[in-house]
């Protein structure tokens, strides 16, 4: 299928070649337009023919003396080959038309020409990562000096504005902020005094951007606001989403995160609305990184989902769009080729040359499929390192947010545990400060600081161990409850059963200690009991369970409301996707029972 395919385009593209002086001297002038809108319709979808069509016109127009389609076949000619990515070719042709505009004074075809070579040579300036070739864009500059030039010359206020914004955009990328703001300013009071509604939303728009990068946010606010009002009342909807994720980012970088998600959820819906697929993906991007800024990364983590479904989207997009162009091509060949046949039935008489002609038929042919068997390895290629590139953004992302977790987690534990013990010492080292202390103040010092620097140690016990066994747990909690058993009010015993060698994760062991420091810490200071007892047990190697048991004076359940210790114990349990029980009469003492499967796996929080 390919290889005809190919084959039909190089037999097309040799005999429309061989009949193209025939052809210029028949065509008539209504007949121009047509070629050169069929010309157009083709330069993105089958560039091959839409070359063959302005080749007739050009032919046409030197034929007929015609400067006005001399100068539009060959710029268009340029934009052909900008589409094929092949600038350096398409920029002799330019070169070719500004010189027939200024010998012809078609003074706006040349201002318009002197703009396009001024882009050509600031889109070459663009090397890897933000590095440019800046002597490029001096001839940028020149190039739209010389369009400004003419149009101020001739009074011609929006091709002034025009190049006064692409002036603006060369001096931004040589980093020439100063220049390039002065350019913006006199491109917008161009575009005003010609009523330009048009150029004067993107003259805003650029001189708000460089204004908020320059501090100055009231003038960038400003600007950029009206020319959003411009956008919306022109109905460019494309224009409109555009700057609203620029108001957006505007507002993001002056932390104002409520008005930047206002104005980018507007640009993303927008923009997703009517298939804007790479400004919704860019609009998503900026979005995830404000949710997960705000630590919300729930909402993070679904708006950086939709980038991702955008992306395989667009990629979808481009495949069937390649594929169309195919069958466009092939299509349009066919047509051409029928046309063709028949102009061969009537011009038999030149058999004779078109014989000379088949050997260049098929070194085309063989060239042609040549081509296309390499352009379609490299966009294999191409689509593999785009796949490679976006796998890695996603597993950075992933290990951003799972360090991320992992610091709210380290920072809960100190703020929980060392947190109560550093407020006391501040209080009673106030009261020494004021003189005002006494011997017991200094002893609840002393003990609070041995208390801090237990609590720090076990807190770096856990966070520093990734597998801790039953055995372990049970001899550091013994260790941590031993200042309590030592005061003699309340006899505390741990006991460890089953087998004792299991391991518990970091996690699971810090969830299991803060819930038996918890439930102990209530029976102590509540109960009024004597003794309280723990044991840990393991019923399988999947199984986990844990009893916390004291003789105090009970509770009714359903008489009280739960504190935040014991909320606490039940949303570790749930973090450990376990089940909990607590039970308790008056005078009979409390009971907390609870069990979780080992291989579960809890989300550090």
């Amino acid at each position: 299928m390919k290889r005809s395919t190919f084959l039909n385009i190089g037999l097309a593209f040799c005999l429309l070649t061989w009949n193209m002086q025939i052809w210029a001297q028949g065509i008539a002038t209504d007949e121009v337009e047509k070629i050169y809108q069929r010309a157009l319709d083709t330069k993105e979808t089958d560039s091959d023919s839409s070359l063959v069509y302005i080749n007739q016109i050009m032919d046409w127009a030197k034929e007929n003396d015609s400067p006005e389609w001399l100068i539009k076949s060959n710029t268009l000619i340029a934009e052909v080959y900008f589409f094929r990515n092949e600038r350096e070719l398409g920029f002799d042709y330019l070169i070719e038309a500004l010189e027939v505009s200024s010998e012809s004074g078609l003074v706006e075809d040349e201002i318009d020409i002197n703009y396009t070579i001024g882009l050509h040579y600031s889109r070459s300036a663009r090397r890897g990562g933000k590095v440019v070739d800046e002597g490029k864009l001096h001839t940028a500059l020149a190039y739209h000096r010389k369009g400004i030039e003419l149009s101020e010359k001739h009074e011609l206020f929006i091709a002034a504005s025009k190049g006064y914004n692409l002036t603006g955009v060369c001096f931004m990328r040589l980093g020439d902020a100063e220049q390039a703001l002065e350019a913006y300013e006199i491109s917008e009071n161009y575009s005003r005094a010609a009523n330009d509604s048009l150029g004067l939303g993107y003259t805003l728009d650029y001189a708000g951007s460089l204004l908020a990068q320059l501090g100055q946010t009231d003038r960038a606010k400003e600007k950029l606001l009206e020319a959003l009002g411009i956008k919306k009342a022109l109905g460019d909807t494309f224009g409109y989403a555009i700057i609203l994720n620029n108001v957006g980012e505007f507002y993001w970088s002056q932390n104002d995160y409520d008005n930047a998600i206002v104005y980018l959820d507007s640009s993303f819906e927008l923009s997703s609305t009517n298939l804007y697929q790479d400004l919704a993906i860019h609009t998503a991007a900026v979005l995830a990184s404000i949710y997960e800024a705000r630590e919300q990364f729930e909402r993070a983590y679904q708006i950086k989902k939709e980038e991702m479904l955008l992306m395989d989207t667009l990629y979808s997009i481009n495949r069937a769009k390649s594929l169309m162009e195919i069958e466009t091509k092939y299509e349009t060949v066919q047509k051409d080729k029928s046309i063709l046949e028949q102009q061969q039935t009537i011009q038999q008489k030149e058999l004779a040359l078109q014989k000379r002609t088949l050997s260049l038929v098929l070194v085309m042919a063989v060239i042609l499929i040549i081509s296309g068997i390499l352009f379609y390895l490299f966009k294999q290629k191409q689509a593999a390192a785009q796949k490679a590139v976006l796998e890695l953004e996603l597993a950075e992302q992933k290990e951003q947010t799972r360090i991320q977790k992992e610091r709210l987690r380290i920072s809960r534990e100190l703020h929980d545990n060392i947190g109560p013990y550093l407020t006391l010492m501040s209080a009673s080292v106030e009261q020494v400060k004021n003189n005002t202390a006494d011997n017991d103040c200094i002893t609840r010092l002393h003990n609070s600081i041995t208390l801090s620097m237990r609590e720090l140690r076990k807190s770096v016990w856990l966070l520093n161990r990734q597998a801790i066994t039953v055995d372990e747990i049970a001899i550091r909690l013994r260790d941590f409850f031993k200042p309590l058993r030592e005061d003699g009010t309340m006899s505390i015993s741990v006991t460890a059963d089953g087998d004792t060698d299991v391991a518990l994760t970091e996690i699971q062991t810090t969830h299991l200690f803060r819930i038996i420091q918890e439930a102990i810490n209530n029976a102590y200071r509540h109960s009024e009991g004597s003794s309280i007892s723990v044991k840990v047990a393991t019923k399988s190697e999947a199984k986990l369970s844990f009893t916390i048991i004291d003789n105090g004076k009970g509770f009714d359940p359903d008489a009280i409301q739960p504190g935040n210790g014991l909320q606490n114990i039940e949303s570790r349990i749930a973090e450990l996707g376990g089940e909990l029980k607590v039970k308790s009469t008056k005078g009979g003492g409390t009971s907390i029972e609870g069990c979780f499967d080992l291989n579960h796996k809890p989300v550090a929080s």
